[in-house]
């Protein structure tokens, strides 16, 4: 056996290797998020700077429209904090991230700045383009608080959009703002719904009720056909069937003419007149005081009248069923709150038929064309709701005689202007 050699010969005891250090928890270089807004800034100041540069190289001393020259500004800020911010966070994302889960180095405020970049980017991105606020927005929003005001009072919703869109200078041909004029109603009645929430639960509880009891019977049909929410329905379906004729005949053969200004100025005129007979004539005679205590026969002729809004925009759909609930004898508030539940599935079906149709036409709408739609829908809705608790207030107590006279006054104005614009 032969020993090996001495610089082979193993070391007595091999050293022992250090304890790894703890993990340390504070940032190893300094945190990024003022790099970040440094970069923001110096996005927000190129951009400034180029709009002063682009002016002097034309030779513009005073932009003949400083809203436009803002405008540029604004938008030119919006897109390099957008573009800085991309940036960032492809970095950090790609960089800082992967260190931080690679490396167990806790870096707190690189991954604070990491999602602070992200929900900036959304928000600019939101805020992406200002000239889509200016020429999409601001309508919608106007049309919104246009819906929301007149919808419900007996003045014409759809006289005063059209209205709104002349001043507006839109295309009123244009198939989005036909159906935006229409979608936005939603939001009217959704706040009818939220206002009528508790009589609504009372109205389901009462149709469950009438459902539990007894099958058949004489007594159990005219339980189920006094009951409001059946009444609804019912003069829901008259409407409905006879206005989707109308609307296909309108749209074959009429085209946008019954839609003019001098139209609706005539039949503002007309309807005001009838609203102001017809409510001092039926105010007299009530003998319905409630909703509750309706019948068919009254549900069946305040469907019919409701039909004349469909053939005649101006009319106000709120106006004419409120006047055919008055001739029918229903007292002020019962014909208009039965006004009120009817136009709940009355305009969901209405917004449903143009939403769909425009789909089918057109296409799906633009982002730019759905924020529009959200803008509108919101303003519609808050209006509304504001709209309707005044509303039931003051026709307790006054009655219809003011917007009779406010629809002959609008009529003869809308008339004077249309001729003015044509001569």
């Amino acid at each position: 056996h032969r020993r090996p050699p001495f610089w082979r010969t193993p070391s007595a005891v091999p050293p022992e290797k250090p304890p790894p250090l703890p993990r340390s928890r504070t940032p190893a270089h300094p945190p990024r998020p003022p790099m970040a807004v440094e970069a923001g800034v110096r996005g927000v100041s190129g951009n400034v700077l180029l709009v002063g540069h682009q002016n002097r190289v034309e030779g513009r001393q005073a932009p003949a429209q400083p809203e436009k020259s803002l405008l540029k500004i604004l938008q030119g800020i919006v897109h390099g904090m957008t573009g800085r911010i991309l940036t960032m966070r492809r970095v950090l994302s790609q960089n800082e991230y992967r260190a931080v889960r690679g490396n167990g180095v806790d870096s707190r405020c690189r991954l604070a700045c990491y999602e602070i970049s992200t929900v900036s980017l959304r928000v600019s991105l939101f805020f992406f383009d200002l000239n889509v606020f200016m020429t999409d927005l601001i309508p919608a929003i106007i049309q919104g608080i246009v819906e929301g005001l007149t919808e419900f009072l007996p003045i014409s919703s759809t006289a005063h959009i059209v209205i709104a869109q002349e001043f507006l200078k839109l295309d009123r041909t244009n198939s989005f703002w036909k159906m935006f004029a229409v979608f936005i109603q939603l939001g009217a009645i959704l706040a009818v719904i939220v206002y009528f929430w508790k009589r609504l639960i009372c109205f389901v509880a009462s149709f469950r009720d009438i459902a539990s009891k007894g099958k058949g019977g004489e007594r159990s049909r005219s339980a189920w056909l006094k009951h409001p929410l059946v009444l609804v329905l019912i003069s829901f379906v008259v409407t409905a069937i006879p206005c989707f004729l109308i609307d296909k005949f309108m749209e074959k053969f009429m085209g946008d003419n019954m839609e003019s200004l001098k139209m609706i100025g005539i039949v503002l005129i007309v309807g005001g007149i009838a609203m102001y007979v017809i409510d001092r004539y039926c105010s007299t005679r009530v003998t319905t005081e409630k909703m509750d205590n309706m019948n068919l026969k009254q549900a069946i002729v305040i469907g019919l009248a409701q039909i004349l809004a469909a053939a005649f925009p101006g009319t106000s759909r709120s106006m004419s069923t409120i006047a055919g609930g008055q001739l029918m004898g229903l007292s002020r508030s019962a014909a208009l709150e039965f006004s009120f539940f009817l136009s709940i599935p009355v305009m969901i079906a209405a917004a449903g038929y143009k939403l769909l149709k425009h789909l089918l036409n057109d296409g799906v709408p633009s982002n730019d064309q759905w924020m529009s739609l959200a803008a509108g829908l919101i303003t519609s809705f808050v209006v509304a709701y504001v709209v309707i608790a005044w509303f039931m207030t003051w026709v307790r107590k006054h009655g219809f005689t003011p917007f009779a006279i406010y629809r002959v006054l609008a009529g003869v104005a809308l008339l004077w202007w249309e001729s003015q614009n044509t001569i």
